[in-house]
């Protein structure tokens, strides 16, 4: 006799049975003790995974995870910088666009560093930098007036007559 599909009609599956929904609930959580070098190193290699998406690449590239503040030291490799555990790691970007798409893409981004470094309890948190912007995300103006405050750029930029406007 043919063996019968465990369907309803209502295109719901059947309730799993006891033994099979303890085997998933007792996967253990992995802890390995991990150091932020490791973290780092896992982050960015994660932009290979979307080779189409620059921005992200390069969002990822710019903000690396730092530790937070409030954290307590885990055991890491002998001169290594410890991760601190009991709190998100801290990516700071440089405006609200590059926040959203960090943040679209964190659950893929957090599994993926996660599967790396062997330890499912790291979590992340996306914040905008809201001071001044870093020197890689400046325009052209803000590159040059940052390089005319130097004695040689600025005596160089008087002997041509040279002004920023």
């Amino acid at each position: 006799m043919p063996r019968r599909s465990r369907l309803s009609i209502h295109g719901h599956a059947p309730e799993a049975a006891p033994a099979a929904q303890a085997s998933v609930q007792a996967a253990p959580k992995r802890n390995k003790a991990v150091t932020l070098e490791a973290v780092i190193a896992a982050w960015n290699k994660f932009p290979e995974l979307h080779p189409t998406e620059k921005i992200l690449e390069n969002t990822m590239r710019e903000a690396q995870p730092t530790a937070g503040a409030g954290a307590t030291p885990v055991a890491g490799e002998q001169g290594a910088t410890p991760l601190l555990a009991s709190a998100p790691l801290t990516v700071k970007v440089e405006n609200d666009m590059q926040a959203e798409l960090v943040r679209r893409f964190m659950p893929e981004i957090t599994q993926h560093v996660r599967d790396a470094v062997e330890n499912d309890s790291l979590t992340f948190q996306v914040e905008v930098n809201h001071g001044p912007a870093s020197p890689s995300t400046w325009n052209e103006r803000e590159v040059l007036a940052h390089m005319a405050e130097k004695p040689e750029i600025k005596a160089f930029m008087t002997e041509l007559k040279l002004n920023l406007v």
